[in-house]
């Protein structure tokens, strides 16, 4: 679906395309006709290995690896842990196990009961959790991807199983969750990872490199951008950020990050 959306952009001659992959290789063909179209092409969100385009890539696997550590320092460097992955060989799923993989070699004594997949898809991340409950009667950590964190509360409680240290995400519903037992002692850690981050982000580089601006030295691997998320959400902030975030996005549930124009134009000489 991806390569004929992709094709009739390029059959209609645009100026700017913004690719959003669901696969590392599948697309590289069609990305490469769109580059010698003399189309500017930026990827977002997820990389692809064709060095064709530009890339506008968060550092998904910075961002897994913080939350990782998160939970583990809050089970005291000890224990046991299932980690709910997102979609098996989606780019940024896999980039994401990469930093858990990485914060778990820091902590010998937090062993590792399974590894499942949520599919980035609330009922079927809680089902995910449901079975490894089945299986696990000690479960003290759970580590997980963007809305699957509420799931994961959801399917303790529908278990009766003591609350686990989990991680928080950056969505609307989590964060009305977190309010909510504030008051209760719950408490997390969260970092906003909305795909709106790098669709802007390439969106703004795109126009830049259409205007002809020439990106900066030493920002820059090559064609390739990677920028860490900033909007970390703490007990402290997380009222006002979701404030904020229904005051501009309503009943989204994404907690989106958008980088300002100068920080953009920081990015170029």
């Amino acid at each position: 679906m991806q390569r004929s959306h992709i094709q009739n952009f390029i059959d209609s001659e645009v100026d700017i395309l913004i690719i959003d992959p669901v696969s590392l290789t599948a697309l590289n063909p069609v990305i490469e006709d769109a580059v010698d179209a003399g189309i500017v092409t930026v990827i977002s969100d997820e990389p692809v290995t064709t060095k064709a385009p530009y890339v506008v890539l968060p550092t998904h696997d910075v961002w897994m690896e913080k939350l990782a550590k998160y939970v583990f320092d809050r089970m005291g460097g000890k224990g046991n842990v299932v980690y709910l992955s997102g979609i098996d060989g989606a780019p940024a799923s896999d980039m994401r196990d990469q930093g858990f993989e990485r914060a778990l070699k820091q902590y010998p004594d937090v062993k590792l009961l399974a590894k499942v997949f949520g599919s980035w898809d609330p009922a079927l991340a809680q089902q995910a959790m449901a079975d490894a409950l089945a299986a696990y009667p000690k479960i003290d950590g759970v580590v997980a991807h963007d809305g699957q964190c509420l799931s994961v509360i959801r399917a303790f409680e529908a278990a009766g199983r003591p609350q686990p240290i989990v991680n928080g995400s950056g969505f609307r519903p989590f964060f009305e969750y977190w309010i909510k037992n504030l008051p209760n002692g719950f408490t997390s850690y969260a970092i906003a990872n909305g795909p709106g981050n790098a669709i802007t982000m390439a969106l703004g580089v795109g126009v830049r490199i259409k205007m002809g601006k020439k990106i900066k030295p030493g920002v820059w691997d090559g064609l390739v951008l990677r920028v860490d998320h900033a909007n970390v959400i703490k007990d402290d902030n997380v009222q006002k950020v979701l404030e904020e975030h229904v005051r501009y996005r309503g009943v989204e549930d994404y907690i989106d990050e958008v980088r300002s124009e100068a920080f953009i134009d920081s990015l170029f000489q």
